[in-house]
């Protein structure tokens, strides 16, 4: 390796001569400090708005913080904080992932309190209200996915299983347990994941080393099984 090389991998930026004018290169321009336990980022649609989850040491209280973004990128402000027990919130410890609904609205798994929770979003200030659970007593609730229209999500579980909400219904249509049923490779699930056209979901298990498929069925499209293709 050359001197310069050695220099560049030192600090953590190597980068191939060939590629260094290439499209979709990085370069490190900001760094926000003070952000300790964090899990999860997540960006608005927009732009406008980076959503931050983090989990304190012992576990137990999660906080989503908001940053407005200014145009060249930088995260300008911080502009609120949501945090459990405070204001009667609950339902942020442990969470690893944090996505949107098309509309805007946050979503997300709490493995800690065995929730999923939905926030309505403001598209100018970008501070979030609602919150209250919208689904409990899923234990381990490492990760979730939805429809596109928000009338379905899947929860996905480390305890090896993956649950069916129903929006209509208010409840848990479904539950699908590993090695039950059929189903199989969702030990110690840790990530779900829905195909664009929601035809297929697809379950990462830690403790099988594997990827779980499942076909999208019912008249809702609220029921999963196998797929066998």
């Amino acid at each position: 390796m050359s001197r310069i090389a050695i220099v560049l991998a030192c600090v953590g930026a190597w980068l191939a001569p060939a590629a260094a004018q290439a499209a979709g290169v990085l370069r490190p321009f900001e760094l926000v400090e003070g952000l300790d336990g964090t899990r999860a980022v997540a960006a608005s649609a927009s732009g406008k708005h980076v959503y931050v989850a983090s989990t304190d040491a012992s576990g137990t209280v999660g906080a989503i913080r908001v940053f407005s973004r200014s145009p060249d990128g930088r995260l300008a402000n911080a502009l609120g904080e949501l945090r459990d027990g405070v204001d009667l919130v609950v339902g942020l410890a442990g969470v690893r992932r944090l996505a949107f609904l098309p509309g805007g609205s946050l979503y997300f798994a709490s493995p800690h309190w065995g929730t999923v929770s939905l926030y309505q979003r403001n598209p100018a200030t970008g501070a979030l209200t609602g919150g209250a659970p919208l689904i409990e007593g899923i234990g381990q609730a490492i990760d979730v996915v939805a429809t596109g229209n928000g009338t379905q999500y899947y929860v996905a579980s480390e305890a090896g299983a993956v649950f069916v909400y129903d929006e209509l219904y208010g409840a848990v249509v479904q539950q699908l347990d590993d090695g039950t049923g059929g189903v199989d490779g969702i030990g110690g699930a840790r990530a779900i994941a829905m195909t664009p056209d929601e035809r297929f979901v697809y379950v990462y298990g830690a403790t099988d080393g594997a990827i779980a498929g499942f076909v999208r069925g019912g008249q809702r499209g609220n029921d999963l099984a196998r797929d066998e293709e």
